[in-house]
C-alpha cells in the first residue's frame, strides 16, 4: 500500500481533532512515513470544495495501511467501517474509543474530566484488533514501530477481517430479531369490567 496512514477529516466537528492535526503537521516534515492528509479547516461551503470526491477517497483508503479515526460529534463514524471494508486498520486514541473525553477542549477545561456525550458508542469495538494510542502524540513512533514488521501487520489485518465478519453477522442478526419482534401481532385480552358493561380489551 502507498500510504502508512491517512488522515481525512474536518477539524470543525470536534475541536480535539486540532490536537491530532497539530501532531501530524509538526511531525510530517521530519518523518519519512508516506502519509495522506486532508484536514480541512474551512467553513461548510468552502469545505465541500476541498473535500475528496468519493472515488479518490476510496482509493486513499485502499492505499492506506492504517486509517486515523478521531472522534467527531460521535466517536462512531462511517470512516471506521469504510476503513475496515477497504482492508485498512483503524487507529483510535484511547480517549476517543472509550468516550472518556468531551469533544470540546474548553468544556474539558471548565468541567474537568467529563465524558463524551456519546460515551460507549464504540463499546463493541473495545476488543477489536485495532490500534489504540494513549494520545495522538504516540502516532508517529507507533506507526514506525508497527511498519517494521510486515508479517505482524498481515496477521493484524487477517484478525481484523475475521473479527469484523463476526461483528457484522451479529449486527445483522440483532436487526433481524428486532424487525421480527416488531411485526408480531399484539394479543388482545379481556380486562375486568363492571357487570352489564360492554367488554373492554387491552393490548399486551
Amino acid at each position: 500500500r502507498k500510504f502508512a496512514f491517512n488522515a481525512v477529516f474536518s477539524q470543525r466537528t470536534n475541536l480535539a481533532r486540532q490536537e491530532l492535526a497539530s501532531a501530524i503537521e509538526s511531525n510530517g516534515p521530519t518523518s519519512k512515513l508516506p502519509v495522506y492528509a486532508s484536514m480541512t479547516e474551512q467553513e461548510l461551503e468552502d469545505e465541500k470544495r476541498y473535500a475528496l470526491n468519493t472515488d479518490d477517497y476510496v482509493e486513499v483508503l485502499l492505499d492506506s495501511i492504517f486509517t486515523l479515526s478521531p472522534a467527531g460529534h460521535n466517536p462512531e463514524c462511517y470512516r471506521i467501517f469504510e476503513a475496515v471494508e477497504s482492508g485498512s486498520i483503524p487507529v483510535f486514541s484511547r480517549g476517543d474509543l472509550y468516550g472518556a473525553r468531551h469533544p470540546n477542549p474548553q468544556n474539558r477545561k471548565a468541567l474537568g474530566d467529563v465524558a463524551h456525550p456519546c460515551k460507549d458508542a464504540l463499546v463493541d469495538w473495545y476488543e477489536a484488533p485495532v490500534v489504540v494510542l494513549d494520545s495522538w502524540d504516540e502516532l508517529y513512533p507507533t506507526m514506525e514501530r508497527l511498519l517494521e514488521d510486515p508479517e505482524a501487520l498481515d496477521e493484524m489485518q487477517d484478525r481484523l477481517r475475521v473479527w469484523y465478519d463476526d461483528y457484522m453477522r451479529g449486527v445483522v442478526s440483532k436487526f433481524e430479531d428486532f424487525m421480527l419482534d416488531s411485526t408480531k401481532s399484539p394479543v388482545a385480552t379481556e380486562i375486568e369490567r363492571p357487570v352489564d358493561s360492554p367488554p373492554t380489551f387491552k393490548r399486551t
